[in-house]
């Protein structure tokens, strides 16, 4: 095991220019007045929002602790058919927990004073609108809006922490003229009749020239709609009374009979590498270094990882590691190779015979990477790839014929992918982002015999991330560009891909659906389902898939791996042939890696 390292003052009146200061989304310095308050908690039921994506909370240190094995449930196991998306409800359309934009956000400043502030209480959805009175010399208003936990809110915006989650409305390009400073309400604004709006706020950055947000208290994550409406000039704000989350909304955590991995799972928990087998999680390592990432290779009988140097930090970038190895049972440890001053992203090649890893070989900041092999049962490091150049290399992955792929980024934040073999660096990247709608790329993925690869490729409006699949020479082969979010989770034996579409950007919760593209390219939803946490790795062995799932996640939009989980997890298995899904292990630490 390891051992891991304000309330804001009430103002007595609002009045934009004046009062209480805190920190921005912006990180800039806030004031803050309470605009209202009205607490009662609506009860979670589910519904069918348009779209949605997963919730955070502030990260935290946890205690190391074992993981549990779970007992196998009694029910057998039953294959569902995938149900086809719910139906939207007509009085809530246009609902969901998307980040959402009234007016055009490109609009610039202007300029509005807010003449009188509403609530309006509906069947399904509850009402807040503001009346504005903008000049005619003035471009439209425009607004950002998105839904996050109140603990993610207090730690990007320095408001003080609670329980519930807070829909934030960002009014960024409001000029604090005279009509800004003009905008006075009363100290405390009533919500008549309000439920689900449980209050509301104003904060406004000190000293900006422009800026304000609305920051509304809601109890739990509710689908929402933001408009802004002209003749006369409004901000609506409508907020629905249920939640999409519900006990059984999230299709992956729901156990269903039982699934058994048909080989060994090998996993990072808390810093160690673990087994699990046959109903029992056994510590591998069980050493005060940290483990930091893994893989493991059949063919070669042995379980690869970086371990980092005595002393070091868990979470601490910077600490020296090198690279190990140890039997499926844990004995006979050997570092393998300790070329530079760092591990990561070990990988076994097909035949077991050689690890790929990548390599910090200096001090720069920011680190310059690069790609190392070495034999499985010792001898030199070799590098690969050219040393000293624009590009930081990592991520490698196996191809057939013993080449290797592998991801780079320069300094001027440009991307590409690497093929290299016979001494030979080629550039493939650069024909997917030049002239495309991508301008980087993300790590690959390759099957186990080499034959494709899987790659995330960002968009260049900041709409999220596709996926493409390549062949093995590199040339695109088929884009997959659904939701905001499509993320490569595992190949199995026979070159069937897993991914994962997120529906929308958002903070508060993750709309997904998990699909399967067979070898031949056409793919298949086998799952969808709402969470409010997240996940880590995926594996998949022909129909089972092993996964971990993260009780929460860092701020920010879903959809892409996360690089360091943290809190309560778990780990579980799902044959997608037969149906049944369960629990492994759960763990009040983080479930961090898991080898492919």
């Amino acid at each position: 095991m390891k051992r891991f390292y304000a309330a804001p003052a009430l103002c007595a009146a609002l009045l934009f220019a004046t009062g209480c200061t805190q920190l921005s989304i912006a990180e800039e310095e806030l004031l803050r007045a309470t605009a209202a308050a009205v607490a009662e908690t609506a009860i979670p039921v589910a519904v069918a929002p348009t779209t949605v994506a997963g919730a955070a909370q502030t990260p935290t240190t946890l205690p190391t602790s074992a993981p549990t094995a779970q007992p196998a449930p009694t029910a057998p196991p039953t294959a569902t058919p995938l149900p086809a998306p719910p139906a939207t409800d007509p009085a809530l359309a246009g609902f969901s927990l998307c980040d959402q934009v009234a007016g055009d956000p490109l609009g610039g400043r202007f300029s509005a004073r807010v003449t009188a502030i509403t609530t309006t209480v509906q069947a399904k959805f509850e009402r807040l609108e503001l009346a504005l009175s903008v000049p005619d010399s003035s471009v439209a208003p425009h607004a950002l809006a998105r839904c996050l936990s109140a603990a993610d809110d207090a730690l990007t915006t320095a408001s003080s922490a609670g329980g519930g989650y807070t829909l934030l409305v960002s009014l960024d390009g409001w000029l604090r003229d005279e009509l800004f400073q003009a905008s006075t309400v009363s100290p405390t604004l009533t919500l008549s009749g309000t439920t689900v709006i449980s209050a509301a706020s104003y904060r406004v950055p000190a000293n900006a020239e422009a800026g304000a947000d609305l920051a509304i208290t809601l109890a739990q994550p509710l689908p929402y709609k933001i408009e802004l409406v002209q003749n006369p000039t409004r901000l609506v704000i409508d907020v629905a009374k249920a939640s999409p989350l519900s006990a059984t909304s999230d299709f992956l955590t729901q156990p269903n009979g039982t699934a058994a991995p048909s080989a060994p799972v090998y996993y990072l928990q808390d810093g160690d590498v673990w087994r699990y087998e046959g109903g029992n999680a056994t510590n591998l390592t069980n050493s005060p270094e940290i483990e930091t990432a893994l893989a493991f290779s059949e063919a070669a009988d042995y379980v690869a990882f970086c371990r980092a140097a005595p002393g070091a930090a868990a979470g601490d970038a910077l600490a020296a590691s090198s690279l190990w190895t140890i039997s499926p049972d844990g004995s006979d440890p050997v570092e393998l190779a300790a070329p530079g001053l760092s591990c990561a992203d070990p990988a076994f090649s097909a035949d077991g015979t050689s690890v790929a890893f990548t390599v910090d070989e200096g001090s720069a900041t920011p680190p310059r990477l690069s790609i190392y092999t070495v034999p499985t049962e010792g001898g030199e490091p070799t590098r690969v790839g050219a040393a000293n150049d624009e590009w930081s290399r990592f991520a490698p992955q196996w191809l057939e014929s013993g080449r290797l792929v592998y991801a780079a980024r320069a300094e001027d934040s440009r991307s590409t992918l690497f093929i290299s073999g016979e001494g030979v660096e080629e550039d493939i990247g650069a024909a997917l982002t030049v002239g495309s709608p991508y301008n980087a790329l993300g790590r690959p993925l390759a099957a186990p015999d080499g034959s494709a690869i899987a790659v995330e490729a960002i968009r260049a409006d900041g709409g999220g991330a596709s996926m493409l699949v390549l062949a093995a020479d590199g040339t695109q082969q088929q884009e997959l560009a659904e939701g905001f979010w499509t993320r490569p989770l595992a190949f199995n034996q026979q070159g069937d891909l897993f991914f994962m579409s997120t529906e929308c950007a958002s903070s508060a919760v993750q709309s997904y659906t998990l699909s399967r593209r067979a070898a031949a390219g056409s793919a298949t939803p086998i799952a969808r389902g709402i969470t409010g946490g997240g996940f880590g790795q995926f594996a998949a062995r022909s129909d089972t898939l092993v996964y971990v799932a993260l009780d929460r996640v860092p701020p920010g939009s879903r959809g892409g791996e996360i690089g360091a989980p943290v809190g309560p997890s778990s780990l579980w298995a799902w044959d997608v042939r037969v149906g049944g899904r369960s629990p492994l292990v759960e763990s009040q630490g983080s479930i961090s890696g898991l080898a492919r």
